[in-house]
């Protein structure tokens, strides 16, 4: 019996970069024939469009187009975890009809805009607006190009998105840029009634920069929707974390994180958790920052933690390390995976056995997972994602920023000099 290859997201959600590209998740390649945002006048054309049938055409058969290599090849955990969340949509048979069209868009992953106060090395100007300048130095007279030809979504997506399609909506994901500081994510917020958000669930990411839009309170805003799990990005605290993500200030970040923790303790419906991306940076600081939140803000603990990996650029992603930091990295993550607080989290499996956790099922599955990754990822496939494509050097590429950013890699991630002085050869 052939094994079940279909993603409920290619059926369910699409995902709007700020440029218009349209993919079918967040973390999906880019189709070979453009689906862009800007070219359709409705959103059930896009979500019905020729290349998410034939996205889900090619699940039905078995041989997946190469969009979806970041979990069928990279071992990436998106798509169980949604096939799991969404097994009945799965099973539905009527999912879709017989030429892979279907009813409506369950599933809103927008980034409307790249306008953003942070710019986080891993990152670039199709994400973040800080980034130009910097692009441009990097890249001289091409990177200027570059940001010229930049063609970003058209003026007041939101509008695009009638009554019928909103009303639709169960399930929405919203990053950036930086949300809450953009007028379309606030226009989207506000495109629902109250009683239309007391049946959504989100899922949205901030930098943990601002409390308030415009004079209201953010918090107050969210609180209003069935469910809303605030994703903070935080990547190690002091100096670590300010250098992977520039534009963060360690005290302005435990003000505002201590007032949503402060807010969010008699909301059911307020889930704050932090987003921890490992990268070769900041590999081997993750357990002093499980244990420095541990200890901060003890109403996170470990089950607000979680961890994922970069892919991109190359000289960042651990996967693509040269041998000698790639094992460093993956015995590291093999030690940390015992804590020697012996602290962890009980939970139950079923609906009487209990057990403890390492840390919290949360922590333990995310090392799980990247030490999974990091050995079974499809190596080639990281290779052609579209970033790593293009041959940046590094060590030009941290001189630039180092010089224009006031820091030092040699003072924060000295163990990246062979990958920064090019003395190994990345994977």
């Amino acid at each position: 019996m052939q094994k079940d290859k279909r993603c409920v997201l290619a059926y369910t959600s699409m995902y709007i970069e700020p440029d218009g590209k349209i993919r079918p998740c967040c973390i999906s390649g880019d189709f070979e024939d453009e689906l862009n945002f800007n070219d359709y006048d409705t959103i059930p054309e896009i979500y019905n469009s020729p290349q998410m049938r034939s996205l889900r055409k090619s699940m039905e058969d078995g041989d997946p187009l190469s969009v979806c290599d970041i979990c069928f090849k990279g071992n990436n955990t998106l798509m169980p975890y949604w096939n799991d969340n969404w097994k009945h949509k799965l099973d539905d048979p009527n999912l879709s009809d017989e030429n892979q069209n279907v009813k409506s868009l369950d599933y809103l992953d927008a980034r409307f805009s790249n306008i953003c106060n942070f710019k986080c090395r891993m990152c670039g100007p199709g994400l973040s607006s800080s980034w130009e300048d910097d692009f441009i130095a990097i890249k001289g007279e091409r990177g200027k190009q570059h940001i010229d030809e930049m063609t970003m979504i058209h003026a007041d997506p939101v509008s695009k998105f009638t009554a019928e399609d909103l009303q639709k909506i169960e399930h929405m994901n919203v990053g950036g840029g930086e949300p809450w500081i953009t007028a379309d994510f606030w226009k989207l917020i506000d495109s629902f009634t109250d009683e239309q958000k007391s049946e959504i669930t989100m899922y949205v990411n901030t930098n943990g920069s601002v409390v308030k839009y415009k004079g209201e309170n953010i918090m107050d805003k969210l609180a209003k929707f069935k469910q809303v799990v605030i994703g903070v990005s935080c990547d190690g605290f002091g100096k670590i974390v300010e250098y992977q993500r520039t534009g963060f200030k360690q005290k302005r970040f435990d003000k505002n994180f201590s007032y949503m923790v402060d807010y969010c303790k008699d909301k059911d419906n307020l889930i704050l958790t932090l987003e921890y991306t490992i990268t070769n940076m900041n590999a081997f600081h993750l357990q002093d920052f499980i244990f420095y939140i541990k200890d901060k803000w003890p109403e996170i603990g470990y089950d607000g933690i979680h961890a994922h990996w970069a892919t991109t650029p190359k000289f960042y992603a651990p996967a693509l390390a040269p041998p000698p930091l790639k094992n460093d990295i993956i015995n590291y993550f093999k030690k940390i995976k015992t804590n020697p607080r012996k602290d962890g989290v009980k939970y139950h499996v079923g609906k009487i056995n209990e057990e403890i956790s390492q840390y919290s099922s949360n922590i333990d599955h995310s090392i799980d997972a990247f030490l999974n990754h990091m050995h079974n990822a499809d190596i080639e496939a990281i290779k052609k994602l579209g970033p790593n494509v293009d041959d940046i050097d590094p060590k030009h590429f941290h001189d630039i920023l180092d010089q224009r950013r006031e820091e030092d890699w040699r003072d924060v991630v000295p163990h990246m000099a062979p990958i920064i002085n090019k003395y190994l050869q990345l994977i």
